[in-house]
């Protein structure tokens, strides 16, 4: 491909939180590369802290205006046409070639400008828990976009499932011939970083002694670390107290979280840190990941914790099973078992030996399954095989 032409390509996404399909397009982003793209993001529904992040690597993003709740479906829909129109509008101004977009509603919106503007679309499904429980069943937003799913889903260009479980679930779900799903496993770019800590060591100096395990993710029932701290109240309780639980993220399980670890006296084995921008970082500091969820599709922050040669304690839940295999890169345990998820904890608080040889096992998984340079380039065949090539100004 000439130095001037690239292939035009729109990320379409529904929130610039942070969260693990959100970061995941940072990391799509570097992977991808300047060379053969020019990209551009759209949000579509709600900003966040990872706005600035992508502006750091001269990417404009795109904001909609704020979205309106369904509640009132009539502003909806006005709000939702607008929306559409601005798009249309954006992606022939730009000559975009790719639209690719992550999670629900995007997704939709991003099959629909496709079929429009006769685009390829490439939705990404992170998760199928909406397409594989009865959950709501009667909740009519729940069945209207089950309907809308069923509508648009096969009608994109392609289907990008982030792991071969969320594929054969999406093809069931959609009756998708073999081709129309394509497997891109998620990954992350990862950077080694050698510069100093000192800033951190100064802030988590009363954890030098002691086992350090860190969990990270939204305070919400998914994750589920009302179980971890159910968890390390046992450990505790049994007589082991050389530990340390460090739970990153924010959500609306905060207080109910705070309220445990109050009634349970273990404010001084478990810190809840918010929104952190140092995860890595805080990973390289600790000893072992934890994460509890009650389903997955597939973690980001997982997959940053082998990078970082840490041992993963997982729930035995889809989206986990498949990605821990125990004893080799992690330890399992039943989903919602407190109980087991303590013992699993005491286990590698009290084995160090076992802690590096897992920790090795983590990271060889990374290597060989989660290293983004290496997943992107079966996006990047497709993109190059579907994308109209474009003169940049």
């Amino acid at each position: 491909m000439a130095e001037h032409e690239k292939i035009r390509l729109l990320h379409l996404v529904q929130g610039l939180r942070i969260g693990g399909a959100e970061v995941l397009l940072t990391h799509y982003l570097k992977a991808l590369g300047t060379k053969s793209y020019t990209h551009y993001v759209y949000n579509v529904w709600q900003d966040g802290p990872l706005r600035s992040t992508i502006e750091a690597m001269g990417i404009v993003v795109h904001n909609s205006e704020p979205k309106p709740s369904v509640k009132n479906p009539i502003r909806f829909l006005v709000w939702l046409i607008v929306l559409l129109r601005r798009l249309v509008i954006f992606v022939r101004q730009k000559d975009i070639g790719i639209i690719r977009s992550d999670v629900g509603f995007a997704n939709q919106l991003a099959i629909l400008l496709g079929k429009i503007t006769v685009i390829p679309a490439f939705p990404t499904v992170h998760n199928t828990r909406a397409f594989n429980t009865p959950r709501y069943i009667w909740n009519l937003k729940v069945c209207l976009n089950a309907l809308v799913d069923t509508l648009l889903y096969p009608r994109a260009t392609k289907i990008i499932a982030i792991s071969d479980e969320v594929k054969e679930i999406v093809r069931e779900r959609f009756r998708s011939g073999e081709k129309q799903v394509v497997v891109v496993r998620n990954g992350i770019v990862f950077e080694e970083d050698t510069q100093d800590k000192e800033g951190l060591r100064d802030e988590f100096r009363s954890l030098d002694s002691g086992v350090r395990f860190i969990g990270v993710g939204a305070l919400d029932y998914q994750k589920a670390f009302d179980v971890l701290v159910q968890a390390i109240y046992l450990v505790v309780k049994k007589g082991f107290e050389s530990l340390h639980l460090l739970i990153v993220g924010e959500g609306a399980a905060r207080r109910e979280l705070e309220s445990m670890i109050a009634e349970y006296n273990i404010a001084k084995y478990v810190r809840l840190l918010g929104i952190r921008h140092d995860v890595v970082k805080l990973m390289r500091m600790s000893d072992v990941f934890v994460m509890p969820s009650r389903y997955e599709g597939l973690s980001i922050a997982m997959i940053e914790a082998m990078a970082c040669g840490l041992p993963i304690i997982g729930s035995d839940a889809p989206g986990l099973r498949d990605c821990i295999e125990h004893g080799t890169n992690g330890l399992l345990f039943p989903v919602d078992d407190h109980n087991e998820l303590a013992d699993r904890m005491r286990r590698l608080a009290e084995n160090e030996a076992l802690r590096v040889e897992l920790g090795k096992g983590a990271r060889n998984s990374f290597e060989r399954e989660y290293d983004m340079k290496k997943n992107i380039k079966a996006l990047d065949s497709l993109f190059q095989a579907y994308g109209e090539v474009k003169h940049v100004e």
